[in-house]
């Protein structure tokens, strides 16, 4: 996943509550009510967690779909030759785009 869209998922490691490990805490958006009026606070922190961790360039969604798109475009695709073309002609473009928490492991 993206880590915008990890920034979006509860973090289970985060501690809730000194007090109550059970209570949620939320930010406080209108001046210091004790309701949950804003969001909720304990998300992933995506890479400035030290659990974050990148996916490899090649496994990336956006990699996977730059080789489909290459293998449209050949007479007889094949899928070992279109991931070296593409990585050779893309770079570092794919670097750091997706990630996943280390404790939980990656997406299968």
């Amino acid at each position: 996943m993206t880590e915008d869209e990890a920034k979006t998922k509860w973090c289970p490691h985060a501690i809730a509550s000194h007090t109550n490990p059970r209570q949620r805490h939320y930010l406080d958006s209108d001046g210091g009510s004790t309701e949950p009026t804003g969001p909720f606070i304990f998300n992933c922190l995506g890479n400035q967690c030290s659990q974050w961790r990148w996916h490899e360039p090649k496994r990336t969604a956006a990699f996977l779909e730059a080789v489909s798109a290459h293998m449209r475009t050949q007479s007889k695709p094949n899928f070992n030759a279109s991931v070296q073309a593409v990585y050779a002609e893309t770079g570092g473009q794919f670097e750091r785009i997706e990630g996943f928490c280390g404790l939980a492991g990656a997406a299968s």
